[in-house]
């Protein structure tokens, strides 16, 4: 297959290609010109989603949460710390937080754990040292959360994490870094799922496709079970995406409908041009692969205010959801909607994307 892959790399004019035959991916940003799908007038789609990435503050009242999805017709969420929740003082709040959550609500809400406290002490481990009790205590939090069942996995586990917008904390763990392959080993043996935030790309321009690239062709001959949600599309370009998605068969892509407009994110790969508009590449990926694509706000409960990212906004957040799967074949639209998710996250019990109700 990766013949085939090589084999279309000389209908891309002006890319510029990752010199050695191992890296099938590009890192020239896309044209924010190119063609757009129309947007859905209206509503767009209407059925229930599922949501696989949203954040809830550890201050959040969890009891509110059942209420904010519902009133938008979310049948589903999974919910897990931010990749920097853990800074300070690196506790796991926010998972003791999120699997209460999760247990009081078990129909409608599912867990990722240890973001929060892997992500950031790993990044630190790795700058000034290990402490042999840390590790030993992390490691076992670990494990004891994967075999408790609460969690589905690890997430959303902070790979790269860029300073994109002035006061944000900068997280670089090596994928290949002992720790990070013990972290991999417990999620892979177990068949669980990890969430991971890769930016691959710095705010200077400088490229990580290589090693975004490296990560998941290492980490998947490592743990063959291992299954990789990576957040926002990876960030990355439609290109390097369908070859991600033709090599990796355990890799699925969450969707944040980020614009060329936010210019926090301008020097990664937004999905919508100026207009709100979906560009047609990642539209004609989503319509080839619907099966690999779920929906994913990376909205942040808890942190109202915050270009529109809190739960105050999440109504606005869906709606623009619903007008960019209006925008899809339907069929497509149904799988990334919500069928994806539930098959493979397991959710049950509520009305399905084709009730009446809907």
């Amino acid at each position: 297959m990766r013949k085939t892959l090589l084999g279309l790399t000389f209908l891309v004019g002006q890319a510029c290609w990752a010199q050695t035959a191992a890296y099938p991916v590009t890192t020239e940003p896309s044209d924010p010109s190119r063609p757009a799908r129309a947007l859905e007038k209206g509503n767009g789609y209407k059925a229930g989603l599922t949501d696989v990435l949203l954040h809830i503050d550890p201050s959040f009242d969890g009891d509110r949460v059942p209420k904010i999805l519902g009133d938008e017709k979310v049948r589903h969420a999974v919910i897990m710390p931010v990749p920097n929740e853990g800074t300070g003082n690196r506790n796991d709040a926010g998972t003791i937080q999120k699997i209460a959550l999760a247990q009081a609500q078990p129909k409608q809400v599912k867990v990722m754990c240890a973001g929060d406290y892997l992500s950031n002490w790993l990044a630190d481990a790795m700058r000034y040292g290990l402490v042999e009790s840390a590790v030993q205590q992390k490691f076992a939090r670990l494990e004891a959360d994967l075999d408790s069942g609460r969690c589905l996995g690890v997430g959303e586990f902070g790979l790269f994490h860029f300073n994109k917008k002035g006061d944000q904390n900068i997280i670089q763990n090596r994928y290949d870094h002992p720790l990070v392959l013990r972290m991999v080993d417990a999620i892979g043996t177990r068949g669980a799922w990890i969430q991971l935030h890769a930016e691959p790309r710095e705010p200077n321009g400088r490229s990580h496709e290589k090693e975004l690239w490296d990560t998941l062709q290492n980490w998947t001959q490592r743990q063959p079970k291992l299954r990789i949600v990576l957040s926002h599309t990876g960030m990355t370009s439609a290109t390097n995406a369908r070859r991600i998605l033709e090599t990796f068969p355990n890799v699925y892509l969450s969707i944040k409908l980020m614009s060329t407009k936010v210019s926090s994110w301008t020097h990664l790969e937004p999905l919508l041009n100026e207009d709100g508009a979906l560009f047609e590449d990642w539209a004609q990926l989503m319509e080839a692969m619907p099966e690999r694509f779920m929906v994913g706000t990376d909205s942040k409960f808890g942190q109202s205010g915050h270009e529109g990212v809190g739960e105050e906004a999440y109504d606005k957040t869906v709606h623009r959801y619903r007008r960019m799967l209006g925008s899809l074949a339907p069929e497509a639209a149904k799988r990334i909607a919500a069928q994806n998710a539930n098959r493979l996250f397991g959710f049950k019990g509520t009305p399905q994307e084709s009730d009446p109700a809907d």
